[in-house]
């Protein structure tokens, strides 16, 4: 597991955009806090810009969200875009704002990312702004959220061991692949690797679950199928995957030109073919033909009998 680095939460400081140009409207306070322009340690503070108070609420806490990951895991990637436009019909002024932002830690899917709610927050601070010229409006949210020295380093441990335990996942499903031996593993395995794709934050294992995922989907173009008699009237029906054994258990169904009462039974993984060859003649081409489902694909053979 690599190490994780330790971030000390340093406080971002954040000046509102007030110049000439914007136009302070509303404020929730009358004066500024004094966070906003001084280092405060042991605090997450976050800014943001929205179109509407309530979405910038929202956008507050997925920044400390996103804070709080970088402060504790290593390799972590953040991005956000904010898209403002303007349009100006029959005088009036249109605005609209486009906001996306990602934390790849997939917040949700980490126990102590889901405590995370502003109303933990020691200090909330909003100005609503307005463009002299266009008129467009903004919200500019300002959050100091507690986040101690004591509760990084012991979210720390527990992301850790967590992510060590997911690591180790993928390293079993990239080792298993060589000796995956039946349908049901090969589902099992697309299942664990979905769930770790919703956890990995980071590029490189995510491209590795990804491109492991479909390795295992395409196992099933490798499955071969082969049929021996193990005697005048038996016929074994076995598969392999790259060289080793497989285990099928999907129906298989059995026909033949010339032999009757074909029984069909599971075997170990394989299937036992037993049949009767007394309207088979010695002289014309006696067979059985059969196919079975195997991951999306038809497998289909033709057995001929050369004893009857």
């Amino acid at each position: 597991m690599k190490r994780l680095m330790t971030i000390l939460v340093a406080v971002v400081l954040f000046v509102p955009a007030m110049n000439a140009e914007m136009k302070v409207v509303e404020r929730s306070a009358k004066k500024a806090p004094a966070w906003l322009g001084s280092a405060t340690e042991g605090y997450i503070v976050s800014m943001v810009e929205a179109p509407t108070l309530a979405e910038a609420r929202q956008r507050a806490e997925q920044d400390v969200a996103a804070q709080m990951v970088l402060s504790v895991a290593r390799n972590v990637s953040t991005g956000s875009s904010n898209v403002s436009s303007e349009t100006v019909h029959n005088g009036d002024v249109e605005s609209s704002d486009s906001y996306s932002s990602t934390t790849a830690i997939r917040g949700a899917n980490l126990p102590f990312l889901k405590g995370i709610s502003l109303s933990k927050a020691d200090d909330v601070y909003w100005v609503k702004l307005r463009d002299k010229k266009s008129g467009a409006e903004r919200y500019e949210y300002y959050v100091k959220y507690p986040f101690f020295r004591v509760e990084q380093q012991q979210l720390i441990a527990e992301f850790d061991d967590y992510d060590s335990g997911k690591a180790a996942e993928l390293s079993a499903l990239e080792e298993g692949i060589a000796t995956v031996d039946s349908p049901d593993a090969i589902a099992d395995a697309v299942a664990a690797l979905d769930a770790l794709g919703a956890y990995f934050f980071d590029d490189v294992r995510a491209a590795k679950v990804k491109s492991l995922r479909a390795r295992y989907k395409d196992l099933g173009k490798s499955i071969a199928m082969t049929g021996t008699f193990t005697g005048p009237k038996t016929l074994l029906v076995s598969f392999e995957l790259n060289g080793h054994a497989f285990r099928m258990s999907a129906p298989l169904k059995a026909v033949s030109n010339c032999a009757s009462d074909i029984q069909v039974r599971q075997h170990d993984g394989a299937y036992r073919v037993t049949f009767s060859t007394d309207d088979c003649l010695e002289d014309e081409e006696n067979y059985i033909d059969v196919t079975v489902r195997a991951e999306g694909r038809k497998l289909t053979g033709r057995y001929i009998i050369k004893e009857l």
